[in-house]
């Protein structure tokens, strides 16, 4: 409610005082109570902010949308959570996650509408790759829909998408963390010669594969592997896109032949709309 002010008016001959109540434009008010809701609680779904509002689904929606549209909020296309943004105004740095996460939703929308199967867009961080973005809710093949807080770099195509094209500098960084990593799927960066053979065979392939032994399982039978390539930022690989698919379906072999055009031109989209 916005505050009561008591005005005075004066005349010439009188002198009186009026008390003016502004009146409140009610679908601001319950969009700035939206708006502060998926800032304070975000990440955060349509149907809590539903309940939390005391407003209509359909209120609520178009509230949302709106707030989207002009820069305020938006919903992510893996989780359909919605999350606050710094403003209209103020673009996030280019490399940042809130950045890539923009930048990937048009591009995985478009990919999905070619190919069924899923996409994520990760980037590394601290050790390991981590999704930023994924169209595992949009396909209508079975993929697990649990993204795994970290993914291992050396055994997955999106982390080795990051280390072939790496600068060298930055090659050598990664590297370097991995090797304080007591995990057992990251124990392959003590193998110099096995990690310079998995990156001169991704190069020559130009996509990155996952390692063989290290299959996802859905309903313990399908094996679901992937393919990925770089996104990059003024020429820096800062994140990675694939796409995953049960190599019961089709072979690698086939499933590139049908696929890379679509997933580099997803990756160039990205690149693009951050440079943007």
């Amino acid at each position: 409610m916005l505050p009561y002010y008591p005005i005075l008016l004066h005349s010439s001959s009188t002198q009186w005082n009026v008390d003016i109540m502004p009146k409140t434009i009610e679908t601001l008010r319950r969009g700035l109570e939206i708006l502060a809701l998926v800032q304070k609680k975000g990440p955060i779904s349509q149907a809590v902010i539903t309940r939390e509002t005391g407003l209509s689904k359909a209120v609520v929606h178009r509230m949302l949308y709106t707030l989207q549209g002009e820069g305020f909020a938006r919903v992510s296309l893996g989780d359909q959570l919605w999350r606050g943004t710094d403003g209209p105004n103020i673009s996030p740095e280019p490399t940042s996650t809130e950045a890539l996460a923009r930048a990937s939703v048009p591009a995985l929308l478009r990919l999905s509408e070619t190919v069924f199967w899923a996409s994520d867009v990760a980037t590394y961080t601290n050790g390991a790759m981590r999704i930023v973005e994924h169209t595992r809710r949009n396909t209508p093949f079975v993929i697990s829909r649990i993204v795994a807080p970290r993914i291992h770099v050396l055994p997955s195509g999106l982390g080795r998408a990051i280390i072939a094209w790496a600068t060298p500098q930055e090659r050598a960084k990664i590297l370097a963390q991995l090797r304080k990593s007591a995990h057992l799927r990251d124990k392959v960066v003590h193998d110099k010669s096995a990690v310079e053979r998995m990156i001169a065979k991704t190069l020559e392939l130009g996509y990155a594969t996952r390692d063989a032994s290290h299959f996802g399982k859905v309903r313990r039978t399908a094996r679901i592997s992937e393919i990925a390539v770089p996104v990059f930022h003024k020429g820096t690989a800062i994140a990675a896109i694939n796409l995953c698919w049960a190599t019961s379906a089709m072979s690698e072999n086939e499933f590139v032949q049908e696929n890379i055009s679509f997933l580099r031109d997803a990756a160039d989209e990205i690149s693009q709309a951050l440079t943007d």
